[in-house]
Protein backbone atom coordinates (compact mmCIF):
# COMPACT_ATOMS: atom_id res chain seq x y z
CA UNK A 1 0.00 0.00 0.00
CA UNK A 2 1.45 3.73 -0.97
CA UNK A 3 0.32 6.70 0.81
CA UNK A 4 -0.07 10.23 -0.45
CA UNK A 5 -0.38 13.74 0.38
CA UNK A 6 -2.60 15.78 -1.47
CA UNK A 7 -6.34 16.07 -2.83
CA UNK A 8 -8.12 12.77 -3.13
CA UNK A 9 -10.13 14.00 -6.34
CA UNK A 10 -6.90 14.89 -8.26
CA UNK A 11 -6.16 10.74 -8.31
CA UNK A 12 -9.63 10.57 -9.29
CA UNK A 13 -9.17 12.91 -12.43
CA UNK A 14 -6.16 10.82 -13.03
CA UNK A 15 -7.96 8.03 -13.60
CA UNK A 16 -7.82 6.43 -9.72
CA UNK A 17 -11.28 4.62 -8.39
CA UNK A 18 -12.09 6.30 -5.06
CA UNK A 19 -13.05 4.73 -1.97
CA UNK A 20 -15.47 7.09 -0.50
CA UNK A 21 -15.87 6.45 3.24
CA UNK A 22 -19.77 6.12 3.99
CA UNK A 23 -22.04 5.54 7.18
CA UNK A 24 -23.52 2.64 4.88
CA UNK A 25 -27.24 3.67 6.21
CA UNK A 26 -30.25 5.48 4.73
CA UNK A 27 -32.01 8.56 5.40
CA UNK A 28 -35.91 8.99 5.61
CA UNK A 29 -35.62 10.04 2.11
CA UNK A 30 -34.33 7.11 1.20
CA UNK A 31 -30.61 8.69 -0.02
CA UNK A 32 -27.88 7.44 1.38
CA UNK A 33 -26.79 9.22 4.50
CA UNK A 34 -23.73 11.39 3.41
CA UNK A 35 -21.92 12.67 6.31
CA UNK A 36 -18.85 12.18 5.43
CA UNK A 37 -16.55 14.99 3.83
CA UNK A 38 -15.88 12.83 0.61
CA UNK A 39 -19.27 11.42 0.36
CA UNK A 40 -20.73 15.06 0.10
CA UNK A 41 -17.84 15.74 -2.28
CA UNK A 42 -19.13 12.77 -4.44
CA UNK A 43 -22.57 13.61 -3.74
CA UNK A 44 -22.04 17.24 -5.48
CA UNK A 45 -19.96 15.61 -8.45
CA UNK A 46 -22.43 12.94 -8.83
CA UNK A 47 -25.91 14.58 -8.19
CA UNK A 48 -27.44 10.68 -8.45
CA UNK A 49 -24.83 8.93 -6.58
CA UNK A 50 -27.04 9.72 -2.91
CA UNK A 51 -30.05 7.83 -4.47
CA UNK A 52 -28.73 5.12 -6.39
CA UNK A 53 -26.34 4.37 -2.95
CA UNK A 54 -29.71 4.78 -0.85
CA UNK A 55 -31.46 2.11 -3.21
CA UNK A 56 -28.65 -0.42 -2.95
CA UNK A 57 -28.76 -0.48 0.54
CA UNK A 58 -32.44 -0.85 0.88
CA UNK A 59 -32.39 -4.01 -1.83
CA UNK A 60 -28.71 -5.45 0.27
CA UNK A 61 -27.63 -3.92 3.09
CA UNK A 62 -25.16 -2.08 4.52
CA UNK A 63 -22.17 -3.08 2.35
CA UNK A 64 -19.72 -1.63 -0.03
CA UNK A 65 -20.55 -0.98 -3.22
CA UNK A 66 -19.22 -0.38 -6.71
CA UNK A 67 -20.14 2.47 -9.27
CA UNK A 68 -18.26 2.22 -12.24
CA UNK A 69 -19.63 4.59 -14.11
CA UNK A 70 -18.24 7.20 -11.17
CA UNK A 71 -15.44 4.82 -10.61
CA UNK A 72 -16.12 4.93 -6.89
CA UNK A 73 -16.44 2.33 -4.44
CA UNK A 74 -18.22 3.00 -0.88
CA UNK A 75 -16.56 1.98 2.35
CA UNK A 76 -19.21 1.89 5.50
CA UNK A 77 -17.50 3.14 8.18
CA UNK A 78 -20.05 3.02 10.53
CA UNK A 79 -21.00 -0.51 12.31
CA UNK A 80 -24.10 -2.13 11.72
CA UNK A 81 -26.68 -3.58 13.54
CA UNK A 82 -25.89 -7.50 12.70
CA UNK A 83 -24.15 -8.36 16.56
CA UNK A 84 -20.38 -8.10 14.14
CA UNK A 85 -17.45 -6.81 16.60
CA UNK A 86 -16.03 -3.07 14.77
CA UNK A 87 -13.20 -5.16 13.76
CA UNK A 88 -15.13 -7.99 12.21
CA UNK A 89 -17.27 -5.41 10.18
CA UNK A 90 -14.53 -3.23 9.18
CA UNK A 91 -12.64 -6.79 8.21
CA UNK A 92 -15.72 -7.89 6.56
CA UNK A 93 -16.09 -4.34 3.90
CA UNK A 94 -12.30 -4.49 3.47
CA UNK A 95 -12.63 -7.45 1.64
CA UNK A 96 -15.77 -6.72 0.03
CA UNK A 97 -13.44 -3.29 -1.92
CA UNK A 98 -10.12 -6.08 -2.29
CA UNK A 99 -13.04 -8.30 -4.32
CA UNK A 100 -14.48 -5.53 -6.01
CA UNK A 101 -10.72 -4.41 -6.92
CA UNK A 102 -10.01 -7.80 -8.36
CA UNK A 103 -13.19 -8.79 -10.32
CA UNK A 104 -12.89 -5.58 -12.23
CA UNK A 105 -8.87 -5.60 -12.19
CA UNK A 106 -8.93 -1.71 -10.95
CA UNK A 107 -5.32 -0.77 -11.22
CA UNK A 108 -4.95 2.65 -9.44
CA UNK A 109 -6.94 2.80 -5.96
CA UNK A 110 -7.22 5.90 -3.57
CA UNK A 111 -8.97 6.45 -0.09
CA UNK A 112 -8.77 8.82 2.33
CA UNK A 113 -8.26 8.71 5.92
CA UNK A 114 -11.72 8.72 7.26
CA UNK A 115 -13.23 10.13 10.21
CA UNK A 116 -12.78 8.37 13.16
CA UNK A 117 -15.56 9.73 15.32
CA UNK A 118 -17.77 7.20 13.11
CA UNK A 119 -16.27 4.43 14.37
CA UNK A 120 -15.24 3.07 17.85
CA UNK A 121 -12.02 1.67 16.83
CA UNK A 122 -8.78 3.51 16.79
CA UNK A 123 -6.27 4.20 13.96
CA UNK A 124 -4.13 1.12 14.61
CA UNK A 125 -6.67 -0.94 14.66
CA UNK A 126 -7.58 0.30 11.72
CA UNK A 127 -4.54 -0.30 10.00
CA UNK A 128 -3.79 -3.19 11.00
CA UNK A 129 -6.87 -4.86 9.06
CA UNK A 130 -5.95 -2.38 6.06
CA UNK A 131 -2.48 -3.51 6.35
CA UNK A 132 -3.11 -6.96 5.93
CA UNK A 133 -5.77 -6.66 2.89
CA UNK A 134 -4.39 -3.70 0.98
CA UNK A 135 -1.39 -4.02 -1.68
CA UNK A 136 0.26 -1.74 -4.04
CA UNK A 137 -2.65 -0.92 -6.05
CA UNK A 138 -4.01 1.30 -3.33
CA UNK A 139 -2.88 4.52 -2.30
CA UNK A 140 -4.17 5.78 1.32
CA UNK A 141 -4.49 10.03 0.80
CA UNK A 142 -4.22 12.82 3.73
CA UNK A 143 -4.71 16.29 3.38
CA UNK A 144 -1.52 18.77 3.33
CA UNK A 145 -1.73 20.53 6.97
CA UNK A 146 -3.45 23.84 6.43
CA UNK A 147 -1.60 26.73 6.63
CA UNK A 148 -2.92 29.49 8.36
Amino acid sequence: MHTFVGDLWSLHARGYTLIIPTEGLRAPSSQALLNTKHARIAALRFPHFGAELGNLIAQSGHHSYYFPDYQLITLPISPDDAGRTPIEDLTRVIKQVVRFVDVHRLPLIACPYWESDLTTLTWDEIMRVVDKHWDDRFTLVSEPPRTP
